[in-house]
Order: C-alpha cells, then sequence, then structure tokens
C-alpha cells in the first residue's frame, strides 16, 4: 500500500478544504451574520437520517467561524419532522432551487447548494455538558443588520438548593420557627 493511499475514501489533494480543520466556536446567542454554504448533505447518526449544512460566517465578529444546522425531516417526533421540512423548503425557496421531484433530496442535488449565500440568526446552547451553536433562522441575504448577539450562560447541571416547604412560603416560616410546639 502507498503512503498516499486514503485511509477514508477522499482523495488526497492538498486542497484547503481537505487540509485545514473547521472552526466551530459557540457563537453568542442571537448572532446576525451572512453567512456561506460550504457543505449540504445528508448524515445518518446512530441509524437516525438528518440533513447537515455547514455555515461559514462571512461577515461580523465571527466571520470565518462555522456552525451546523440539522435539519431532521425524517424524526418520530411529528412537530419536529414538520419544522424540519419547513426549513428545507425555505432553504429551497431562498435559494431559487426547485425539487426535481417529490422525494427525499439527494447528496447530489444538495451539491447545489454550495457557495450561495444567506444570512443567518445563530442560537447558543449546552448539550450534555458542552457547548454548541445552531442555525436558529435563515433569511435571504441583506434582510437582518449584522450584529453580534448576547452571550448567555447556560446550565444543564441541577442546583445545590433543595425545595422544602419553608422555602415556597417564607411568609409562614419565622410562624412556625418561633411557636413553641414540640413537634
Amino acid at each position: 500500500m502507498s503512503f498516499w493511499h486514503s485511509r477514508t475514501g477522499v482523495k488526497i489533494d492538498g486542497s484547503d478544504e481537505n487540509c485545514f480543520a473547521n472552526y466551530f466556536p459557540q457563537i453568542p446567542d442571537n448572532t446576525v451574520a451572512s453567512a456561506v454554504i460550504k457543505h449540504f448533505t445528508m448524515q445518518t447518526f446512530e441509524s437516525e437520517d438528518y440533513y447537515q449544512v455547514i455555515w461559514e460566517l462571512i461577515d461580523g465578529d465571527y466571520a470565518g467561524s462555522q456552525v451546523r444546522q440539522r435539519i431532521s425531516p425524517f424524526d418520530a417526533d411529528d412537530n419536529k419532522a414538520q419544522r424540519s421540512l419547513n426549513m428545507l423548503m425555505r432553504l429551497f425557496v431562498l435559494c431559487k432551487i426547485k425539487p426535481s421531484h417529490d422525494g427525499a433530496p439527494s447528496n447530489d442535488e444538495l451539491s447545489a447548494f454550495k457557495g450561495i449565500i444567506l444570512c443567518i440568526k445563530t442560537g447558543a446552547g449546552v448539550y450534555n455538558s458542552k457547548p454548541f451553536t445552531n442555525v436558529r433562522e435563515v433569511h435571504e441575504q441583506g434582510k437582518l443588520a449584522t450584529k453580534t448577539g448576547v452571550v448567555t450562560t447556560i446550565i444543564d447541571k441541577p442546583t445545590s438548593s433543595v425545595e422544602t416547604a419553608f422555602s415556597r412560603n417564607e411568609a409562614k416560616t419565622s410562624d412556625l420557627r418561633n411557636s413553641d410546639v414540640p413537634f
């Protein structure tokens, strides 16, 4: 086997796309920026199919950063699947691309989206104690002004205080503690 043999099946070509690590920082909540679609593909994780869009911000404080958008039209939750289908259709409409059939878009069809610039609004959160950024909204380019959002502190660990009858009704606490009833 040659030293230059690909272990993943992707050709060894020295291109920017195949050499450089992607930069996915946590971007402040409600950041608005123009972004270019770098990749739009169908993915499968733990036997669940979904579409993934990789956006690269091209203006604002986080220009050059990338954000993943997950679109799950195959989800078992009907409401999530419906919202995802609407987002997928929104991307087709905003990009002025018409589906060529009534089936699920393939990776070949999704390649037409690469390089299109739109405006996105980000959302920030924490999942399994790890911060992440997602795409909350997608608009036509220039519709919203570029702005940096607000850093929010989201903690997904339990609080240290325990709720009691005394903590729920502070007014009665002093009466009960000052009484001389022995029980």
